[in-house]
Protein backbone atom coordinates (compact mmCIF):
# COMPACT_ATOMS: atom_id res chain seq x y z
CA UNK A 1 0.00 0.00 0.00
CA UNK A 2 1.03 3.64 -0.29
CA UNK A 3 2.40 5.60 2.62
CA UNK A 4 3.34 9.23 3.06
CA UNK A 5 6.97 10.23 3.68
CA UNK A 6 8.26 10.08 7.22
CA UNK A 7 8.00 13.43 9.05
CA UNK A 8 11.79 13.83 9.15
CA UNK A 9 11.90 13.97 5.35
CA UNK A 10 11.00 17.66 5.31
CA UNK A 11 14.58 18.79 4.63
CA UNK A 12 15.34 16.23 1.93
CA UNK A 13 15.59 17.13 -1.77
CA UNK A 14 13.19 14.31 -2.63
CA UNK A 15 10.09 13.01 -0.88
CA UNK A 16 9.96 9.26 -1.43
CA UNK A 17 6.83 7.26 -0.83
CA UNK A 18 6.87 3.68 0.37
CA UNK A 19 4.48 1.13 -1.10
CA UNK A 20 4.02 -2.57 -1.74
CA UNK A 21 4.20 -2.53 -5.55
CA UNK A 22 7.55 -3.84 -6.85
CA UNK A 23 7.70 -1.99 -10.17
CA UNK A 24 6.08 1.33 -9.22
CA UNK A 25 8.24 4.37 -8.55
CA UNK A 26 6.82 7.53 -7.06
CA UNK A 27 8.48 10.61 -5.61
CA UNK A 28 8.26 14.39 -5.38
CA UNK A 29 10.95 17.01 -5.52
CA UNK A 30 11.30 19.77 -2.96
CA UNK A 31 12.83 23.23 -3.18
CA UNK A 32 16.23 21.67 -2.43
CA UNK A 33 16.17 19.44 -5.53
CA UNK A 34 17.47 20.44 -8.97
CA UNK A 35 14.71 21.50 -11.37
CA UNK A 36 13.65 18.67 -13.66
CA UNK A 37 12.44 21.21 -16.22
CA UNK A 38 13.01 24.97 -16.67
CA UNK A 39 10.80 27.28 -14.55
CA UNK A 40 7.47 28.53 -15.85
CA UNK A 41 7.84 31.54 -18.08
CA UNK A 42 10.74 29.99 -20.01
CA UNK A 43 10.10 30.32 -23.79
CA UNK A 44 8.30 27.24 -25.06
CA UNK A 45 10.98 26.63 -27.67
CA UNK A 46 13.47 26.08 -24.86
CA UNK A 47 11.31 23.69 -22.81
CA UNK A 48 11.47 20.04 -23.94
CA UNK A 49 8.36 17.90 -23.63
CA UNK A 50 10.52 14.93 -22.84
CA UNK A 51 13.78 14.69 -20.97
CA UNK A 52 15.60 11.94 -19.12
CA UNK A 53 15.78 11.13 -15.45
CA UNK A 54 18.39 9.00 -13.67
CA UNK A 55 16.99 5.63 -12.72
CA UNK A 56 18.77 6.03 -9.37
CA UNK A 57 16.09 8.58 -8.42
CA UNK A 58 13.40 6.00 -9.11
CA UNK A 59 14.31 3.70 -6.26
CA UNK A 60 12.25 0.54 -6.43
CA UNK A 61 11.48 -1.42 -3.29
CA UNK A 62 12.57 -4.77 -4.67
CA UNK A 63 15.42 -3.41 -6.79
CA UNK A 64 17.52 -1.17 -4.55
CA UNK A 65 20.59 -1.91 -6.66
CA UNK A 66 19.17 0.54 -9.21
CA UNK A 67 20.00 3.38 -6.82
CA UNK A 68 23.66 3.22 -7.91
CA UNK A 69 23.10 2.53 -11.60
CA UNK A 70 23.66 5.10 -14.36
CA UNK A 71 20.66 4.12 -16.50
CA UNK A 72 18.12 6.78 -17.45
CA UNK A 73 14.38 6.72 -18.16
CA UNK A 74 12.44 9.05 -20.45
CA UNK A 75 10.71 11.80 -18.46
CA UNK A 76 7.52 13.24 -19.99
CA UNK A 77 5.73 16.43 -18.93
CA UNK A 78 2.45 18.07 -19.86
CA UNK A 79 1.50 21.52 -21.11
CA UNK A 80 -0.65 22.24 -18.06
CA UNK A 81 -3.41 24.84 -18.39
CA UNK A 82 -6.01 23.94 -15.73
CA UNK A 83 -8.07 21.98 -18.24
CA UNK A 84 -9.89 18.66 -17.95
CA UNK A 85 -8.00 17.25 -20.93
CA UNK A 86 -6.45 13.82 -20.47
CA UNK A 87 -3.99 12.41 -23.02
CA UNK A 88 -3.24 8.74 -23.61
CA UNK A 89 0.53 8.38 -24.07
CA UNK A 90 0.92 5.49 -26.51
CA UNK A 91 4.52 6.10 -27.52
CA UNK A 92 7.38 8.04 -25.99
CA UNK A 93 7.64 10.03 -29.23
CA UNK A 94 4.04 11.28 -29.02
CA UNK A 95 3.58 15.05 -29.13
CA UNK A 96 1.89 16.01 -25.88
CA UNK A 97 -1.01 18.43 -26.42
CA UNK A 98 -2.29 20.91 -23.86
CA UNK A 99 -3.61 18.70 -21.08
CA UNK A 100 -3.61 18.28 -17.32
CA UNK A 101 -3.57 14.50 -17.13
CA UNK A 102 -1.60 11.70 -18.76
CA UNK A 103 -2.44 8.00 -18.77
CA UNK A 104 -0.24 5.24 -20.08
CA UNK A 105 0.36 1.52 -20.01
CA UNK A 106 3.96 1.99 -21.14
CA UNK A 107 6.68 0.66 -18.85
CA UNK A 108 10.04 2.36 -18.33
CA UNK A 109 8.73 5.89 -18.78
CA UNK A 110 8.37 8.55 -16.07
CA UNK A 111 5.38 10.91 -16.07
CA UNK A 112 5.98 14.33 -14.51
CA UNK A 113 3.52 16.74 -12.90
CA UNK A 114 4.74 20.27 -12.16
CA UNK A 115 2.94 21.93 -9.27
CA UNK A 116 3.25 24.63 -6.65
CA UNK A 117 -0.09 24.56 -4.78
CA UNK A 118 -2.23 22.45 -7.11
CA UNK A 119 -2.85 18.78 -6.49
CA UNK A 120 -0.42 16.37 -8.14
CA UNK A 121 -2.28 13.08 -8.11
CA UNK A 122 -0.94 9.72 -9.26
CA UNK A 123 -3.17 6.70 -9.89
CA UNK A 124 -1.91 3.14 -10.28
CA UNK A 125 -3.83 0.08 -11.44
CA UNK A 126 -1.96 -2.76 -9.79
CA UNK A 127 -3.62 -5.40 -11.97
CA UNK A 128 -3.53 -3.86 -15.45
CA UNK A 129 -0.33 -1.86 -14.73
CA UNK A 130 -1.82 1.38 -16.01
CA UNK A 131 -0.80 4.70 -14.48
CA UNK A 132 -2.13 8.26 -14.50
CA UNK A 133 -0.47 11.55 -13.62
CA UNK A 134 -2.95 14.35 -12.91
CA UNK A 135 -2.49 18.08 -12.33
CA UNK A 136 -5.60 19.29 -10.49
CA UNK A 137 -5.91 22.93 -9.57
CA UNK A 138 -9.20 23.93 -8.00
CA UNK A 139 -10.50 24.99 -11.43
CA UNK A 140 -9.77 21.61 -12.98
CA UNK A 141 -10.94 19.81 -9.89
CA UNK A 142 -14.34 21.51 -9.98
CA UNK A 143 -14.58 21.11 -13.77
CA UNK A 144 -14.04 17.33 -13.54
CA UNK A 145 -10.39 16.44 -14.19
CA UNK A 146 -10.64 13.37 -11.94
CA UNK A 147 -13.68 12.02 -13.78
CA UNK A 148 -11.93 12.51 -17.12
CA UNK A 149 -8.81 10.74 -15.89
CA UNK A 150 -10.59 7.75 -14.36
CA UNK A 151 -12.61 7.34 -17.56
CA UNK A 152 -9.36 7.29 -19.54
CA UNK A 153 -8.02 4.54 -17.27
CA UNK A 154 -11.25 2.58 -17.66
CA UNK A 155 -10.84 2.89 -21.43
CA UNK A 156 -7.50 1.12 -20.94
CA UNK A 157 -9.26 -1.72 -19.13
CA UNK A 158 -8.87 -0.54 -15.54
CA UNK A 159 -11.53 -1.11 -12.90
CA UNK A 160 -11.90 1.48 -10.11
CA UNK A 161 -11.63 -1.26 -7.47
CA UNK A 162 -8.04 -1.88 -8.59
CA UNK A 163 -6.89 1.75 -8.49
CA UNK A 164 -4.60 3.18 -5.83
CA UNK A 165 -4.37 6.96 -5.53
CA UNK A 166 -1.60 9.10 -4.09
CA UNK A 167 -1.70 12.88 -3.76
CA UNK A 168 1.51 14.85 -3.28
CA UNK A 169 1.66 17.91 -0.99
CA UNK A 170 -0.66 20.70 -2.13
CA UNK A 171 -2.64 23.62 -0.78
CA UNK A 172 -4.26 22.50 2.47
CA UNK A 173 -7.59 23.44 4.07
CA UNK A 174 -5.67 25.94 6.19
CA UNK A 175 -4.74 28.03 3.14
CA UNK A 176 -7.08 27.20 0.24
CA UNK A 177 -9.05 30.43 0.24
CA UNK A 178 -11.35 30.97 -2.76
CA UNK A 179 -12.99 34.23 -1.84
CA UNK A 180 -15.26 34.48 -4.88
CA UNK A 181 -16.15 31.01 -6.21
CA UNK A 182 -17.26 31.09 -9.86
CA UNK A 183 -20.68 30.01 -11.03
CA UNK A 184 -19.69 26.41 -11.65
CA UNK A 185 -19.30 25.86 -7.89
CA UNK A 186 -22.41 23.90 -6.95
CA UNK A 187 -23.82 23.05 -3.54
CA UNK A 188 -21.69 19.90 -3.70
CA UNK A 189 -18.48 21.93 -3.95
CA UNK A 190 -19.56 24.51 -1.37
CA UNK A 191 -19.95 21.83 1.31
CA UNK A 192 -16.16 21.71 1.50
CA UNK A 193 -15.87 25.41 2.43
CA UNK A 194 -15.93 26.94 5.90
CA UNK A 195 -17.59 30.25 6.73
CA UNK A 196 -14.42 32.12 5.75
CA UNK A 197 -14.36 30.54 2.28
CA UNK A 198 -11.40 28.28 2.91
CA UNK A 199 -11.94 25.03 1.04
CA UNK A 200 -10.82 21.55 2.01
CA UNK A 201 -9.75 20.58 -1.49
CA UNK A 202 -8.17 17.39 -0.15
CA UNK A 203 -11.51 16.11 1.13
CA UNK A 204 -13.21 17.29 -2.05
CA UNK A 205 -10.78 15.17 -4.08
CA UNK A 206 -11.33 12.19 -1.78
CA UNK A 207 -15.09 12.52 -2.21
CA UNK A 208 -14.83 12.87 -5.99
CA UNK A 209 -12.59 9.82 -6.29
CA UNK A 210 -14.79 7.63 -4.11
CA UNK A 211 -17.85 8.69 -6.11
CA UNK A 212 -15.96 7.44 -9.16
CA UNK A 213 -15.76 4.01 -7.51
CA UNK A 214 -12.26 4.01 -6.00
CA UNK A 215 -12.25 2.46 -2.50
CA UNK A 216 -11.65 5.03 0.21
CA UNK A 217 -8.83 3.06 1.83
CA UNK A 218 -6.92 3.11 -1.48
CA UNK A 219 -6.71 6.91 -1.53
CA UNK A 220 -3.79 8.61 0.24
CA UNK A 221 -4.30 12.31 0.93
CA UNK A 222 -1.45 14.76 1.58
CA UNK A 223 -0.08 15.48 5.03
CA UNK A 224 1.73 18.68 4.01
CA UNK A 225 0.38 22.02 2.81
CA UNK A 226 2.68 23.59 0.23
CA UNK A 227 2.05 27.13 1.47
CA UNK A 228 2.87 26.16 5.08
CA UNK A 229 5.99 24.13 4.22
CA UNK A 230 9.05 26.32 3.48
CA UNK A 231 10.88 23.47 1.76
CA UNK A 232 8.17 23.22 -0.92
CA UNK A 233 7.54 25.73 -3.70
CA UNK A 234 4.27 27.64 -3.24
CA UNK A 235 2.85 30.23 -5.60
CA UNK A 236 0.41 31.51 -2.99
CA UNK A 237 3.23 32.10 -0.53
CA UNK A 238 6.01 33.36 -2.81
CA UNK A 239 4.42 34.20 -6.21
CA UNK A 240 7.22 32.06 -7.66
CA UNK A 241 7.60 30.56 -11.13
CA UNK A 242 9.42 27.59 -9.62
CA UNK A 243 7.56 24.32 -9.24
CA UNK A 244 7.76 21.07 -7.33
CA UNK A 245 7.67 17.97 -9.52
CA UNK A 246 5.96 14.68 -8.81
CA UNK A 247 7.10 11.71 -10.88
CA UNK A 248 5.36 8.37 -11.33
CA UNK A 249 6.10 5.38 -13.52
CA UNK A 250 6.68 1.66 -13.84
CA UNK A 251 10.13 0.24 -14.40
CA UNK A 252 10.56 -3.26 -15.76
CA UNK A 253 14.25 -2.77 -16.49
CA UNK A 254 16.41 -5.71 -15.50
CA UNK A 255 20.06 -5.01 -14.84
Amino acid sequence: MLQLPAPNNHTAPYLRYSHDFPHLFLFSTTAKAPDLFPPLGTPASLVPQASKIPLKLCTLKSNQQYAHHNAHLPLVKMQQRHTTNCFHLKNITDTIPICDALVTELPDVALCIQHADCQATCIYDYKRKNIAAIHAGWRGQVAGIYATSVKALKDLGSHPNNLFVFMAPSLGPCCAEIAHPPENFTAYHMQFANKNMFFNLWEMAHSQLTLLGIPSHQIVLPSKCTKCTPNLHSYRRDKTAKRNSTVVGLSLIHI
